[in-house]
């Protein structure tokens, strides 16, 4: 669990959410400006998450800063995992496992495949998206 952090120039207590995101970007020595520009998000709106302990940002913003700081977005709102995210890390290991035995033409192969199966993904309808007529 995260300790509590007080801004030190307004003294006041960061929302846990702000408190998760000030450690990530001190971690990367990334200021507020540098994670709007970054994002694409104006710096009055990042700047606000972290002076109003209630300020709750939008979904779309917490995607975009969450891609920029390599986490997901579960893991902003909530501090948890995202499960989904979890599995594809697994996948990453496991690939990186088979990657690492097998033979250099097989690897090609292998990469070859992950291509094909990518440009397969691409052709497939998004989930949640309207159906085309």
């Amino acid at each position: 669990m995260l300790a509590s952090t007080k801004c030190k120039l307004w003294g006041m207590t960061y929302s846990p959410f702000a408190n998760r995101l000030k450690e990530l970007m001190d971690s990367r020595s990334m200021s507020v400006a540098a994670l709007a520009r970054e994002s694409g998000l104006k710096y009055h709106e990042v700047h606000t998450w972290f002076r109003r302990d209630t300020a709750k940002p939008a979904s779309l913003s917490v995607d975009k800063v969450a891609k920029v700081l390599d986490v997901s977005s579960t893991f902003l709102l909530t501090g948890q995992p995202d499960p989904i995210e979890e599995e594809k890390d697994l996948g990453v290991r496991a690939i990186r496992h088979l990657a690492r035995q097998l033979e250099p033409d097989l690897l090609r192969r292998l990469l070859d495949h992950g291509e094909d199966l990518l440009s397969e993904q691409d052709r497939r309808p998004q989930l949640g998206a309207p159906e085309e007529k």
